[in-house]
């Protein structure tokens, strides 16, 4: 802000439109932008057959904005379940074995090429997170064929049918968060067809905020 005032600055680019109303409000110039992504270049895999029903929680450790032990919850209520985890340590560990939650799981994180190929055993994945700006998680997971619920602090999906079967209004709620996943699968075609429609307006709308932005 003060490189700003100084004049070094020419402008703020913000990917939440609530961050970017605020900052133009109080005097800044200020641009909004999404983030975006394209991955063609990501190895499709087919899905292996199982009985159990796979859901994955990436990327969220132990932070508290991240919402682990709720979603781990979550999947214990679902029937049949199985949770993926990455990374997994020692608290996400013992919740699960006080559970009895089935898991599979690696320590450590992994390059996200080599994540998008293992999401792609999973019937959904949750990303139920308590604060946001405009994560790439989701994008990626949908992009990868899997539907991902997320948290309500973000701008994806806002105020469209697919915005009502992927976000979560009560993030800290395990039993919501589990018809949610269930109802998710259950529309597991009709959520991805919503999302094919979706993402061709979106890729517009991110290319025209861009050029505003740089021009």
């Amino acid at each position: 802000m003060n490189l700003y005032k100084q004049g070094k600055i020419d402008s703020f680019g913000f990917v939440r439109s609530t961050m970017y109303e605020f900052y133009k409000k109080v005097g800044f110039k200020s641009y909004y932008l999404q983030n975006n992504v394209h991955l063609d270049n990501i190895e499709r895999v087919e899905k292996e057959k199982s009985e159990k029903i796979k859901v994955g929680i990436y990327n969220a450790d132990t932070r508290e904005l991240k919402n682990i032990y709720t979603a781990l919850s979550s999947m214990k209520l679902v029937p049949n379940c199985v949770a993926d985890v990455v990374p997994i340590n020692e608290g996400a560990k013992k919740f699960t074995e006080i559970l009895g939650l089935e898991t599979t799981s690696v320590n450590d994180y992994i390059p996200t090429e080599k994540l998008l190929k293992r999401i792609q055993q999973n019937e959904v994945n949750i990303y139920p997170t308590f604060t946001e700006n405009a994560p790439m998680f989701p994008l990626e997971s949908f992009e990868m064929g899997v539907p991902c619920l997320l948290g309500n602090n973000n701008d994806y999906f806002v105020g469209t049918k697919l915005g009502e079967y992927v976000i979560l209004t009560k993030e800290d709620d395990p039993k919501y968060i589990k018809e949610k996943i269930i109802n998710c699968i259950e529309h597991k075609d009709e959520i991805m067809n919503l999302y094919k429609e979706w993402k061709k307006d979106f890729d517009i709308k991110c290319n025209k905020l861009v050029e505003k932005f740089i021009k």
